[in-house]
């Protein structure tokens, strides 16, 4: 770590190594109430008003810079994350393809990473199709308007994983209808059904994009949290996210689980 000492010009200062502001790696210490102006020198000597005013300002200035520092941290965390996804999508690819090498089957039987059936002339062509023939099958999933309006902009080259997810989905669905529980949380429930399923999103993110994490459905506001990856990969043609809303039955809206977006990853502190 390194460290940055400013003075405020008095002679006496370097002499006896006392010093008005204090930088230690990405932290800006203050003392006193005479800061160093910006253009060096005593800021505004004899206003104290003022003075103080300049030690808030170089504080923000730090704070600010460590908010950089941990979106930052955000953005990494996040790209551990795809590439742990990609390397399980491969291994299990890989394994796929020695399975059906060991057993002759044909080239054009092609399984998804969690072993979803057989590619058909009947899957979907878009996105948006997977969308509206997940939505015509459901039984216990409620798709919001704002899914299928995300899932149009998509380019996600796989629309036949997104249909499969959302079955597994609808599946989840019917075991979170009881009001009396189904004796596990919705987490564990889902990666038992073979789903990438993520909590929730970051306070942060959240906090700084609040309108990207809300949708509006029968007048009600729906707060996206809960969401499963889908694809691998870099980019929205290869990798997709389904994003949920949770309701309880406590408001005025069912219980149920809600889909509010089909797609693109949705923003955060680093986008």
């Amino acid at each position: 770590m390194t460290f940055e000492r400013a003075f405020s010009g008095a002679p006496w200062e370097a002499k006896v190594g006392y010093c008005r502001a204090l930088r230690a790696g990405h932290q800006v210490f203050v003392t006193g109430t005479a800061p160093v102006a910006e253009g060096g020198g005593v800021e505004a000597p004899g206003d104290a008003y003022r003075q103080t005013l300049r030690c808030f300002q170089i504080i923000q200035g730090a704070l600010a810079e460590l908010e950089r520092v941990r979106a930052h941290r955000e953005e990494l965390l996040a790209e551990i994350e795809a590439l742990r996804e990609a390397a399980e999508h491969d291994r299990r690819a890989i394994a796929r393809l020695g399975a059906l090498m060991g057993e002759g089957e044909g080239a054009d039987a092609v399984h998804d990473g969690d072993g979803a059936a057989p590619a058909t002339a009947d899957d979907p062509a878009t996105p948006l199709d997977a969308v509206r023939q997940a939505r015509a099958e459901a039984r216990y999933l409620v798709f919001t308007d704002a899914a299928e309006q995300a899932a149009a902009d998509s380019p996600f080259r796989r629309p036949a994983d997104l249909l499969e997810a959302l079955r597994r989905l609808d599946r989840l669905a019917e075991l979170h209808a009881p009001e009396a529980g189904f004796g596990t949380s919705l987490g564990e429930a889902a990666r038992d059904l073979g789903l990438s399923w993520k909590q929730g999103v970051s306070d942060t993110a959240r906090s700084r994009k609040p309108h990207a994490y809300a949708v509006t459905h029968e007048g009600q506001r729906l707060e996206l949290g809960p969401h499963v990856a889908v694809g691998s990969g870099s980019g929205a043609g290869y990798i997709a996210r389904i994003y949920l809303a949770v309701e309880d039955g406590a408001g005025n809206l069912p219980r149920g689980l809600y889909v509010c977006h089909v797609g693109r990853h949705l923003p955060d502190t680093t986008t």
